[in-house]
């Protein structure tokens, strides 16, 4: 009927609106969270539990969250990830929001100073050291080395677009078959569009249709990605060629 049709929009809404690492994460601290209102003798949903019941028991939660396992604490962030899990599944089932305040936007305010307190005692983040820009020429480098294999050839081509264009793995390849649901779309030839330099100097757009020996002498490439850069669909990312350099360039 009409209206099994519509629920089943409305189902595929819901679902595209999750990202499955997410879901994953939310269903896992939501079992957790059972399990422990099991043992206070409590509902889950927290129901006929006043204020500071509320704050009591989901304090008591974070602090377990913190310790970790196996004796490893882990960071404020990841605590607030786990009650805010456990507060949207609450949502989603009942409509109600027992750990926010009247807002629905911040927690109440004892689960705001735990948190807070311990973040003040989380250690130093500690930054990771980016790539240095000699990179490409030292993947090329080592992929056209003397007896090379055409596997460690691609390998170094595939290194130094990654590099020019910012690709992560998650933005552009297909589903694996352990994740069944996410958001990437698989990245395709026909999302490159090659560049060339008219008479006046302007870059105009190479067809489709043109050969190899052509292409090799584009002077700029942008890459669409049909469905998220950094979170924004239809991002796409250019740059142009570097004269002299046939091998560690981007183009």
């Amino acid at each position: 009927s009409e209206f099994t049709s519509y629920g089943r929009t409305a189902d595929c809404g819901v679902v595209n609106g999750r990202v499955e690492a997410t879901s994953e994460a939310r269903a896992k601290v939501w079992t957790e969270w059972c399990t422990f209102c099991q043992a206070l003798r409590v509902s889950p949903y927290l129901d006929g539990c006043d204020f500071q019941r509320v704050a009591r028991i989901a304090t008591l939660f974070g602090g377990k969250l913190r310790q970790g396992k196996r004796g490893r604490p882990v960071s404020a962030g990841t605590v607030r990830a786990g009650l805010g899990g456990v507060n949207t599944q609450i949502a989603l089932d009942t409509g109600r929001q027992p750990l926010h305040q009247a807002d629905g936007v911040h927690y109440i305010k004892p689960i705001q100073f735990m948190l807070a307190g311990f973040k003040a005692y989380d250690p130093a983040v500690e930054q990771k050291l980016a790539c240095h820009n000699d990179l490409p020429q030292f993947a090329v480098e080592w992929a056209y080395r003397d007896g090379a294999t055409e596997a460690q050839r691609t390998v170094g081509d595939l290194i130094v677009i990654a590099f020019y264009y910012l690709l992560r793995v998650g933005e552009y390849t297909t589903k694996t078959r352990r994740k069944t649901r996410t958001r990437t779309r698989q990245f395709r030839a026909k999302d490159i569009t090659f560049f060339r330099r008219n008479a006046a100097g302007n870059l105009v757009v190479m067809p489709q249709s043109a050969s190899n020996s052509e292409l090799l002498q584009a002077a700029a490439a942008t890459l669409w990605l049909s469905n998220q850069k950094n979170g924004h669909a239809g991002a796409c990312v250019h740059h142009e060629a570097i004269e002299g350099e046939p091998l560690a360039c981007p183009v």
